[in-house]
């Protein structure tokens, strides 16, 4: 008969490192996880504070608290929680300890359950000595515990003898680092952020009130005394809400259980860094992934760089439907793959109406640019003449034309502009924005009635647009105004264009020909050579 020996998983101390910096990539996930193990314990309030002078970092919740069992059985353990099959908890793991790993070398716990409590300290660098990677688990002793009455319930964490790229991170990084906490933790909703002028009273009740159907948990979170509020797309001076699509709708696929999506898409009018693109994705009220598109289809590039929101997911069996890390979705489940089935579909015409505004946007900053092209051009073309007479000591300052019978039909700068959008404005300066849902260009009325006009010693020129054929110079010069040929390639194509030296190239060979009719080519040639280098001289 046979005889068969008994085998055993053996762990070793470098698999708590390992974990430790693979599951929490950046420091606002590690006070994520510490966040939610706190609501887990029933906490309402988690205080934080960062002390990096004193070289510590707390914190404090008010949750039911642990007793010496608690901390053994579960706070350190590695995976097995008994949370996992609980829909009302965020953790389901059982590694959250190891969130702590990397910020310090010890942390103290002072926590009490019902009057039974403990003090106990970690040593997270004997936990995580190179020197003693491959050393079994169960060999190596990382703490000691006493056990302490306490009056009330809750937990202090204390971690202390900060690693010198924790002090880094907070002393170059605190103001981000608040930001993506107020983007990814359970927070409450801030009522004064911008998305709630947009959203309907329905999403007002989901939101602030809480009245759905849903568990939403939330918690006051302070941090160096700053009660934070939810971040929402808004809620900073430089962030636009364009336009908005709310999303509320529930999947089933034969037997499983009912998938309900809430949140909504944003047009920001604007191409956003590449962090704030896509949707925010909260199951429990927590974030998950903090940008992106899931596994989506609909929309380009160029349209999914205008767009961000936030979307809450409730229903979704957390235990398989996110990775161990909780910051992506298992893309393998068909259940996600259902979700952005209908999200595809629910915003095909958004991101089709996302499209046409940003041709809308781009014909607006076309409009932009000419005005101010067309600042510049007039500027510099007086400089031009004001130094080519005072060169050539020409007492006659109006420029010479060789048919003062030509009588052609113009536009004048501001008819090109206000036909193209522009929209005369008291304001001081050229906007372009976004009203009556369409994008426009206001343009300073006194710009408008200024632009192409030219003063030279008294004499006023201005530039005016016309159509005397393609098959004519893209420039002529007739008495006091400046004509260019609308029929003509090179002012069509670069008329909306925030770069002029077409159109100054296209007045110096004018100039240079009125100035040289009746003469050679070799005196033209010259001519346009010095106006240009007095031109080019002016950029």
């Amino acid at each position: 008969m046979k005889e068969y020996q008994e085998l055993n998983l053996l762990p070793r101390l470098e698999l708590a490192r390992e974990l430790s910096e693979r599951l929490y990539m950046n420091y606002p996930r590690r006070f994520r996880e510490l966040v939610s193990n706190a609501i887990d314990a029933g906490a309402t309030q988690v205080i934080i504070n960062i002390d990096i002078n004193n070289d510590c970092i707390s914190v404090i919740d008010n949750g039911l608290g642990m007793d010496p069992e608690t901390l053994r059985e579960e706070f350190l353990s590695l995976g097995g929680s008994q949370k996992k099959a609980s829909v009302d908890k965020i953790g389901r793991i059982g590694v959250g300890f190891l969130a702590l790993a990397s910020l310090g070398d010890i942390i103290t716990i002072k926590s009490a359950y019902q009057g039974n409590g403990f003090k106990a300290e970690i040593y997270f660098d004997k936990l995580l000595d190179e020197s003693i990677r491959r050393k079994p688990m169960h060999e190596q002793i990382i703490g000691r515990m006493e056990n302490v009455k306490y009056a009330q319930n809750g937990t202090e964490i204390v971690i202390s003898q900060l690693r010198t790229t924790t002090k880094e991170y907070f002393l170059g990084q605190y103001h981000d680092f608040i930001i993506e906490l107020m983007k990814i933790l359970p927070l409450k909703y801030n009522p004064k952020s911008k998305i709630f002028t947009k959203l309907s009273q329905e999403f007002h009740n989901i939101y602030l009130k809480n009245q759905s159907s849903f568990w939403l948990p939330t918690c006051q979170v302070i941090v160096d005394g700053i009660d934070l509020k939810r971040y929402c797309y808004g809620d900073l001076s430089d962030e636009e809400i364009i336009a908005i699509k709310e999303l509320n709708f529930t999947i089933k696929e034969n037997n499983s259980k009912p998938i309900t999506v809430i949140g909504y898409a944003i047009d920001a009018g604007r191409q956003l860094p590449k962090e704030t693109q896509g949707f925010i994705s909260r199951v429990k009220n927590v974030a998950v992934e903090e940008n992106g598109f899931l596994a989506m289809k609909v929309g380009a590039q160029s349209q999914r760089a205008r767009v961000t929101g936030e979307l809450h997911i409730f229903g979704l069996n957390d235990n398989i439907g996110i990775n161990l890390d909780r910051t992506s979705f298992n893309y393998d489940l068909p259940d996600i793959h259902l979700i952005c089935n209908k999200l595809d579909s629910e915003l095909e015409s958004f991101f089709l109406e996302v499209r046409n505004r940003s041709s809308e946007h781009s014909s607006a900053n076309k409009v932009r640019n000419t005005v101010t092209a067309f600042q510049s051009l007039t500027q510099d073309i007086s400089k031009t003449l004001q130094k080519y007479h005072e060169e050539n000591k020409t007492e006659n300052n109006e420029i010479q034309h060789s048919d003062d019978t030509i009588n052609i039909p113009k536009k004048s700068m501001k008819d090109i502009l206000i036909e193209a959008g522009a929209q005369p404005t008291s304001e001081p300066n050229i906007q372009v924005k976004y009203e009556g849902n369409s994008w426009i260009t206001k343009v300073p009325s006194k710009i408008l009635e200024n632009i192409g006009k030219i003063t030279l010693s008294g004499v006023e020129y201005e530039i005016s647009f016309s159509n005397f054929g393609a098959d004519q110079e893209p420039c002529k010069i007739v008495s006091k105004q400046i004509y260019y040929n609308l029929d003509h390639p090179l002012v069509i194509n670069n008329l909306f264009s925030n770069d002029n030296t077409l159109f100054k190239l296209m007045f110096c060979l004018a100039y240079a020909y009125n100035k040289t009719i009746g003469k050679s080519a070799g005196d033209m040639y010259r001519e346009v050579i010095k106006l240009l280098k007095d031109v080019i001289s002016n950029d």
